[in-house]
């Protein structure tokens, strides 16, 4: 029985499902079905309210007679004390008719009306104005001339306000119903009759769309008591009609809920969010990036990517006035719902910009076409995303810019000389703070400088160096934008000391950025390709000017820079220095040179230190089926090539979902490993699982014998069975009833106490199995 429930739930309640948008009708018998809806204590029970209505309706059984005398079919009606307004149809015509204080209009014909066919009703009162629309149409126009104001306390739907009216009641289906408190433009109301609204528009006194989850259409309906109102107030339900004979049936082709809907164009993409966040790990939302940087831009429907949709179209719209204007985003990669930005799409102005950065809105307006050719537009909820130009440099300059002897004064001039004019300006949200570094103090804020681009630093004494090996002294500013970027520059001055050779290691001392200790002796360091690393002085270099070196065969060495204690290695393997092919390693120390030259002194060497390159591990490989019944769930996916050491991280759709070399599964979808040794991350190929289910559907007893009479052979049929991954239906299934029948369909004469019948539905392609059961019981007429 699980898999049955399962099985009739996906049916019934497709509505919920974006690829159906399955729709309903109500459908009236003629004799006995109507909805009402109470207007007592509304907006509506005001005296004499404006209002408009929106209505698809089809009839069935038009009367020929055109005198309207007992055969004026009801569409819907408005009443209260001394008011009725009626329109239905007869003779075969739409008709329009009201009785008001000091004015009555007698049925009028509106417009010609052809059986089983999907119209749009659209009506307006503003005032004493009435407007009647037909597909968009005007067919009728009045004045309406009451003596008093007209006083409604009471809606129907399929019936006249009043008491009984046999074979006066709808005959037909009605769809969409949008009921306003207020005169809409005739014009708005009528062209959106294929859209369906959201709920919340303006003045949206009731919605009934006739599409409950829990409705089955042309099913047993009997437990649903009333037709919910889906309004952004939500309270304004119609209830069914309870006279002392014929209501609705609610179960049935007729009298019910229906599966023949109204022309509307779907999917309804009303209110989607959007969501920009950092790609492609897609974390928090953004609320700005850098010119030129990545995102990952999605639509939201309730927390899922609408679509796919084949009648959909999305054109992206930006705006960088605050929403006064909007314009198509000029970047190819804004398309469909959900997408990737590659790097340098979205870019801004920089050059010459005094304030760095552009407040930019986006917006997606999604057009969905319908079969012939009707369109609905959404537009999505709009995203601020604030695009900040990068610092692209600056050359500071200090003078006098030394070297300096331990002892010697100086006041200095330090000057940023920014290459952006937004810093050059100091827009509103560039901030520029000072340091001043030197070896024995480190790094020292200096507020009285900030957010200065030139000032004089005055009578600075040149100290012994801590140790008595050179030193630099720095200025260094740290230059923010908008968005926390960051971007720092120093200029520093030296001081001498005398030639003591020491010893060198990766810098910060004791914990080294980027830098893996392997040896001390020799001193040897791993690290990831394409990181940065520093080294420093480990031990003394006394009176002396460092000339950092690198090799990369201990054979020829090639000088660095001069009278640095830290020297900053940029990104390993370097682009400031040519790597010879092949080679995976490089070799660093310091040749200290006299202060002075000529000299007596010989330079001293320090110690050499060598920096490795950590190897790349090899891309996973996923191994696992690529399809799996849902009974033979869950399933296993393998790594088929682990490596001992590195950490393996299982995603599914974006999301991390295990670790490890294995990954047990219940869920369908697109599976990758990301493996990483703490310096490489490698990702491999998506290995994609499709969940199968064989979907087993028992029939009610066919004809002849649709009604089970007692004695009487009866058919069912297993034949609508499918499976959800090979496609196969009907013949391509096979059959096991509890009768011991094989085929789709069997006969069989129930006993009189009723039998419950099963079927087991295999799919050959996939193995997958469903099972469905119906119990019979024979009526006895």
């Amino acid at each position: 029985m699980y898999l049955l429930r399962y099985a009739v739930l996906l049916g019934c309640l497709g509505f919920a499902l974006p690829w159906l948008n399955a729709q309903n009708a109500l459908r009236f018998d003629g004799n006995g079905d109507w909805v009402n809806l109470s207007l007592t204590g509304t907006s509506l029970a005001t005296p004499d309210p404006d209002f408009s209505l929106s209505l698809w309706f089809q009839t069935e059984t038009t009367s020929t007679n055109p005198s309207c005398s007992g055969n004026f079919r009801r569409l819907l009606s408005l009443g209260g004390p001394s008011t009725r307004f009626e329109i239905g149809d007869c003779g075969p015509d739409l008709r329009i008719f009201y009785a008001f204080p000091g004015d009555n209009l007698s049925p009028t014909i509106m417009a010609g009306l052809t059986n089983d066919t999907w119209y749009h009703l659209c009506l307006v009162k503003l005032g004493n104005s009435l407007q009647v629309f037909l597909d968009n149409t005007l067919i009728y126009t009045r004045t309406i001339n009451a003596s008093s104001p007209l006083l409604f306390d009471l809606f129907r739907l399929g019936h006249w306000p009043g008491g009984g009216t046999p074979n006066q009641d709808w005959l037909g289906t009605v769809d969409e119903l949008q009921l306003y408190d207020a005169a809409l433009n005739p014009a708005d109301l009528c062209a959106a009759r294929f859209c369906p609204a959201s709920g919340n528009e303006a003045n949206l006194f009731a919605y009934w769309t006739f599409d409950d989850p829990s409705i089955v259409p042309g099913g047993n309906n009997t437990a649903i008591t009333q037709v919910t109102d889906y309004s952004a107030a939500g309270t304004n339900v119609g209830t069914f009609a309870t006279p002392a004979t014929s209501p609705f049936a609610l179960t049935g082709a007729t009298s019910n809920f229906v599966a023949n809907n109204a022309p509307v164009v779907f999917p309804a993409l009303h209110d989607l969010g959007l969501e920009i966040r950092d790609y492609p790990y897609r974390n928090n939302l953004l609320p700005g990036i850098c010119d030129g940087e990545p995102i990952h831009v999605c639509l939201d429907d309730n927390g899922q990517t609408p679509g796919p949709y084949s009648n959909v179209t999305v054109q992206w719209e930006q705006s960088d006035d605050s929403g006064a204007s909007w314009g198509a985003v000029p970047s190819p990669d804004f398309i469909d719902f959900c997408f990737p930005v590659q790097p340098g799409q979205i870019t801004v102005p920089c050059a010459g910009s005094t304030t760095g950065f552009v407040d930019r809105k986006y917006r997606a307006v999604s057009t969905v076409t319908g079969p012939t050719g009707e369109q609905c537009d959404y537009v999505s909820e709009e995203y601020h995303l604030q695009i900040c130009c990068p610092i692209t440099g600056a050359n500071p300059t200090i003078s006098p810019a030394g070297p300096f002897c331990e002892g010697e004064t100086a006041d200095f001039q330090v000057v940023l000389n920014p290459s952006d004019l937004f810093v050059a300006n100091l827009g509103a949200n560039v901030t520029v703070d000072w340091f001043f570094k030197d070896p024995a103090s480190g790094r020292t804020p200096l507020p009285t400088y900030a957010n200065q681009l030139s000032f004089t630093y005055p009578t600075w004494t040149a100290p012994f160096p801590p140790g008595g090996t050179p030193g630099s002294y720095c200025f260094e500013a740290e230059v923010r934008n908008c968005q926390g970027k960051l971007a720092t520059f120093d200029i520093c001055v030296t001081v001498d000391a005398q030639p003591v050779c020491g010893t060198i290691e990766g810098s910060p001392l004791g914990s080294p950025q980027n830098l893996t200790l392997l040896s001390t002796n020799p001193r040897v360091y791993e690290i990831c390709p394409g990181n940065d690393a520093k080294l420093e002085i480990a031990s003394p270099f006394l009176y002396c000017i460092p000339q950092w070196q690198y090799s990369f065969d201990q054979l020829a060495w090639t000088d660095m820079g001069l009278s640095n204690t830290i020297q900053n290695l940029n990104v390993i393997p370097g682009h400031h220095y040519p790597w010879p092919a092949g080679a995976d390693r490089v070799y660093y120390r310091i040749q200290c040179n006299p202060l002075s030259m000529p000299s007596a002194c010989d330079p001293c060497f320090s110690d050499t230190v060598e920096l490795r390159l950590q190897p790349t591990p090899a891309v996973p490989l996923i191994s696992g089926p690529t399809q799996v019944c849902v009974e033979d769930l869950p399933a296993t996916l393998t790594i088929s090539n682990p490596a001992a050491g590195y950490t393996y991280t299982w995603y599914h759709d974006g999301l991390a979902v295990g670790t490890g070399p294995n990954l047990l599964t219940s869920d369908g979808g697109c599976y990758w490993v990301e493996a990483t040794n703490g310096c490489h991350s490698v990702t491999s190929a998506q290995h994609c699982l499709d969940l199968c289910e064989t979907i087993a559907r028992i029939s009610c007893p066919l004809a002849p014998n649709e009604c089970a009479q007692a004695g009487q052979p009866i058919t069912l049929s297993a034949c609508s069975s499918e499976n959800t991954c090979s496609g196969n239906t009907g013949n391509a299934l096979t059959y096991q009833w509890s009768t011991g029948d094989i085929t789709c369909t069997i006969t069989d004469t129930p006993p009189a106490s009723g039998a419950t019948y099963s079927v087991t539905v295999t799919d050959p392609v996939t193995g997958c199995v469903g099972v469905a059961q119906r119990t019979v019981v024979p009526c006895d007429f």
